[in-house]
């Protein structure tokens, strides 16, 4: 969902960087003590904003000790850092939030196709212990036919009053990364319509916002730096869906990104697209850094015609976790990152797996058809919690966990029976020769080490614990299932229409735990266990059991 229009700070003016101080004073209020607190806001020549109350125009003149109203704005010294600016659109307030937080002086231009509405800023203003005005006690020279002649110097000049230090204006202190993913189309304007049947390059590069940006994702500084480490460099894997267009070449660059603040990328990446047909088009990049999945970008983009009133001809919205959310995720070691995105299209799904190098296929397969697998593993799941031995005693349901051996091996079969159906009808069903490559693959990876499997799944819910990969089912092999052997964590941020902020814990207490297929070092042993104790958690759900009750509390912010 988009900023709140009632969230945007609106107490603002737009300047020219050329136009003097004293020009935009005659704009503000009147009354010095609304004026002192109004927002001036320019753009900076790197496609970036300078956002300055008033009061800090007034402190900066205070320190000078000059008459600085025929001085432009863009030249004073002093002024607060460049901030960046977001599309209202792009995500919610409390992703827009976090970026404010990260922003010199805690503030945010707010845009609509690309042009500045207002403001998200973060302070206090009130009009309590105003320091004296300078520019009422600068004196003035005559003027002449209407032109200031420039200040008189009086043969006793009264010094202008102190700076008085302000809590309220933004600490100085060290310089803030303000590098973002920069991505446009070359030679297009943001807000200009592309031509069905006409390549364009679609460019990727990481540095400061670009003018001509149709998508600029926020915060990559922070994070790049938080995953570099000891490194001086990260890579940044770009992955396009090219959705209703074609791409010609490759579908996956990388993008060398130094860890140094506010260095820009090495290099920038091209893919070349064209659109195949007129209206609403839609494309999507998947972005990595260092083989961590962390966010999603579409675009829908408008071919051919003109551009409704009130509308853009590009927009982008992004989903997965917001920088600082991503950066306080735990980095596990247990196993060989593969991350699984399914993207749900008309006639099936796009699946598209990176683990240390990117494998796509398109599954042919319908709602229903996953619906009746998943009915179909929901009942031998029954059949085997509801298991009754000769007395109706449930055998999976008794305070006696003890399991006879025989009871044992005929579950564990029944389950490898279901996994192994799963694979072979999700990956060698009516799928073409790309599906069944990719089963191939998935097999040959989980078969040779373990794995920590992250699945982001559009519209596409389905049992991977319960996968087995196994040959034979009739003498099943625990370590064949996939939720005994491998790590697999699901994704809920990636279905959020917004960035989505996620404290990095679940608690869980007091559950049942039926270990059908457990991601731990022991054989599954289908008993049941009451675990008592708070457990902090991964906030991606991570598939170790099926859990039955209650659900996991998730703390999110």
């Amino acid at each position: 969902m988009p900023i709140p229009q009632e969230d945007i700070n609106t107490n603002w003016i737009w300047v020219s960087p050329n136009e003097s101080v004293g020009q935009i004073q005659a704009k503000l209020q009147a009354d010095r003590n609304v004026r002192a607190y109004q927002y001036i806001v320019f753009a900076t020549r790197d496609g970036n904003y300078i956002v300055a109350r008033w009061l800090e125009i007034e402190q900066i003149a205070a320190a000078s000790g000059q008459d600085i109203r025929g001085t432009p704005i863009g030249m004073l010294k002093g002024l607060p850092a460049a901030v960046i600016g977001v599309e209202q659109n792009s995500m919610g307030i409390s992703a827009a939030r976090e970026e404010r937080d990260a922003q010199p002086g805690k503030r945010l231009v707010i845009l609509s196709n690309g042009q500045p509405i207002g403001l998200l800023t973060s302070e206090t203003l009130t009009a309590d212990d105003l320091p004296p005005d300078p520019f009422a006690t600068v004196p003035r020279g005559p003027v002449v036919l209407g032109i200031e002649d420039g200040p008189a110097v009086p043969k006793s000049p009264q010094p202008l009053p102190p700076a008085v230090p302000d809590s309220r204006a933004p600490a100085s202190g060290p310089a803030v990364d303000t590098r973002v993913i920069n991505t446009w189309f070359d030679g297009v304007e943001p807000n200009t319509p592309l031509q069905v049947r006409k390549p364009y390059e679609l460019k990727f590069n990481v540095g400061q916002k670009r003018a001509d940006a149709v998508a600029a994702v926020g915060g990559i500084g922070r994070f790049a730096a938080e995953i570099a480490g000891d490194q001086e460099q990260v890579t940044l894997l770009v992955v396009l869906d090219p959705g209703d267009f074609t791409l010609y070449g490759v579908d996956s660059l990388e993008i060398v990104l130094p860890a140094a603040m506010n260095e820009p990328s090495k290099n920038t990446v091209t893919f070349t697209v064209e659109a195949k047909k007129e209206g609403k088009n839609k494309l999507n990049a998947i972005f990595y850094v260092n083989g961590k999945l962390f966010q999603k970008v579409e675009w829908t983009i408008q071919v051919g015609g003109q551009v409704p009133a009130g509308e853009k001809a590009m927009r982008a919205a992004a989903t997965g976790l917001t920088m600082a959310s991503a950066t306080a995720q735990s980095m596990h070691i247990h196993g060989q990152p593969v991350n699984v995105m399914i993207l749900a299209k008309e006639a099936g799904y796009q699946v598209i797996v990176q683990g240390g190098g990117v494998a796509r296929a398109f599954l042919k397969i319908s709602a229903e058809e996953i619906a009746g697998w998943l009915k179909y593993a929901r009942g031998v799941l029954h059949d085997i919690v509801h298991l009754q031995d000769a007395n109706g005693n449930f055998l999976y349901q008794d305070a006696n966990t003890t399991i006879a051996p025989d009871i044992h091996a005929s579950s564990l079969k029944k389950l490898a029976e279901a996994g192994l159906y799963l694979f072979d009808e999700l990956f060698y069903g009516n799928s073409g020769p790309d599906a069944r490559a990719m089963g191939d693959l998935l097999k040959e990876l989980s078969r040779k080490r373990q794995l920590q499997v992250q699945i982001v799944a559009e519209r596409f819910f389905f049992p991977w614990s319960l996968l087995y990969d196994g040959d034979d089912p009739d003498n099943p092999d625990p370590k064949q299932f996939w939720g005994f052997k491998h790590i697999i964590e699901y994704m809920p941020e990636f279905s959020s229409p917004t960035l989505v902020s996620f404290a990095p814990t679940i608690m869980v207490g007091d559950t049942w735990i039926w270990r059908l297929c457990a991601t731990t070092a022991s054989t599954p042993s289908l008993v049941r266990r009451s675990s008592k104790a708070s457990v902090m958690r991964s906030t991606r759900c991570r598939a170790s059991a099926s859990r039955i009750m209650p659900t996991p509390r998730i703390s999110s912010t």
